[in-house]
């Protein structure tokens, strides 16, 4: 064969194996790591963590108090909902093996040994909601990174005097204290932190849950259930359920079916880093976006900006912070391990990540670039965290979230630094009896 028609069945060798790639490529899903970010209130706080630890300074102002609210780590699910999470899945699991025998499922790759090996983490009652490593991990780096950048008022040795640590009556958060101590002082040291008995209605860390108003009007209500039941049922998600459906060869999807691959998937994340669960393979970047505006959905009416009584309620926590600020005691730093209800309502009741627009179910396209989306804002391991300073004769607060700091809407200053006043008059008139009580 002359060498002329050699490169030319060569090069058509080449062109027909790449069309054929290519091909491939497009009758099969393959996976997108961005999924990891959009796993609303389950997504691992490893994705919304700052690792930047460099000292905070801004010129003129030494730091002298702080105080901050974490919501504990990464988590097992409810045993209660366990059962019909294994139910479901293991029954949709042998249809996609099915599937996959008859080279009928669309995932890209052999996720044979993934399916037949999946396993949902052991739970039982005494574990349910316990913290797993994951969620250790993300509280003592957590407490490690902070210190970093304020070692003048989080110092390494422990004292009664200086610090206040305070958990609800859970293990999720218990272990999240424990765990930020050993990133604050070493495992020898924080042995000798002293923690006060915790409350079974908190108060202070769970102010909701002695909210009649609230549990009445808005948690028991339909009304705070009328768009996340409205955008279940709508086209959008409608299209999700039939891509899911083709993609991995079955007779019908229900919306239960993608709700419980999307919380497991999530679940999955936060106990096995190393591995990719396949049940987050399912999904692609559009099916995700739309699972986690349901999400979004459905905090912000119970929790956020929805209706005003879930973040006015929220004063009980500032003024805690502020009468900390404003006291003559000792007391440097103060760190309250608490929950997702407790952050969401705290983070509206400052105005921030509000929107022009009010999340509804039939806005989903409008809302692309929103700013209440709780897997960045709500992430296992959520913290806003509040240091004092003093600025000459000033005393002004920095406010962070997430290890960043953000500014306050409608605050006077122009920086990140917000004058102590502003958060003074905000509570002065919280009366949380008075808001709270069932006519």
């Amino acid at each position: 064969m002359d060498k002329p028609v050699k490169t030319f069945s060569a090069i058509l060798i080449a062109c027909i194996a790449l069309f054929f790639m290519a091909w491939f490529r497009k009758t099969c899903h393959d996976f997108s790591p961005s999924i990891f970010y959009h796993l609303g209130t389950r997504t691992p706080y490893r994705f919304v963590q700052n690792l930047d630890v460099s000292e905070i300074h801004y010129p003129g102002c030494e730091p002298i108090k702080m105080w901050a609210m974490v919501r504990h780590g990464s988590r097992k699910p409810n045993v209660k909902h366990v059962e019909g999470y294994k139910e479901r899945l293991e029954a949709l699991r042998e249809k996609i093996l099915v599937g996959i025998s008859q080279k009928k499922c669309e995932l890209c790759g052999d996720l044979k040994n993934d399916f037949e090996n999946w396993q949902l983490m052991e739970v039982d009652r005494l574990s349910s909601m316990d913290l797993v490593h994951e969620g250790e991990d993300e509280m003592l780096l957590l407490g490690e990174r902070m210190q970093m950048r304020f070692p003048s008022i989080l110092p390494e040795k422990y004292s009664r005097d200086v610090y206040k640590f305070r958990y609800t009556a859970t293990q999720r958060t218990q272990a999240s204290a424990e765990q930020f101590s050993i990133g604050l002082f070493g495992r020898r040291e924080s042995h000798r932190v002293v923690y006060p008995n915790p409350l079974h209605v908190d108060p202070l860390l769970r102010f909701y849950k002695l909210c009649g108003k609230w549990d009445a009007d808005v948690r028991k209500s339909g009304s705070s259930k009328v768009e996340i039941n409205k955008f279940s049922n709508s086209e959008v998600m409608n299209k999700v359920m039939n891509k899911i459906k083709k993609r991995l060869n079955l007779d019908s999807v229900t919306f239960d079916d993608l709700s419980t691959m999307y919380q497991v998937c999530g679940f999955d994340a936060a106990f096995n880093h190393t591995h990719t669960s396949p049940w987050c393979r399912v999904f692609d970047d559009e099916d995700i976006e739309v699972m986690e505006y349901y999400e979004d959905l459905k905090y912000y009416w119970r929790d956020g900006h929805g209706f005003a009584l879930n973040h006015e309620q929220a004063c009980t926590a500032y003024q805690d912070m502020v009468a900390h600020f404003t006291s003559d005691e000792p007391t440097k730093s103060v760190f309250y391990f608490s929950h997702s209800g407790t952050i969401l309502k705290m983070l509206s009741y400052l105005n921030l990540y509000k929107d022009e627009m009010p999340l509804l179910s039939e806005n989903f396209e409008q809302q692309t670039n929103r700013l209440w989306r709780v897997s960045k804002i709500d992430a296992f391991g959520t913290n806003i965290a509040f240091v004092l300073f003093r600025c000459g004769s000033e005393l002004k607060v920095l406010t962070l979230h997430q290890e960043r700091p953000v500014r306050i809407p409608n605050c006077s200053s122009e920086d990140e630094l917000c004058p102590l006043d502003f958060f003074s008059e905000k509570v002065k008139d919280c009366n949380f009896e008075s808001l709270c009580s069932i006519s």
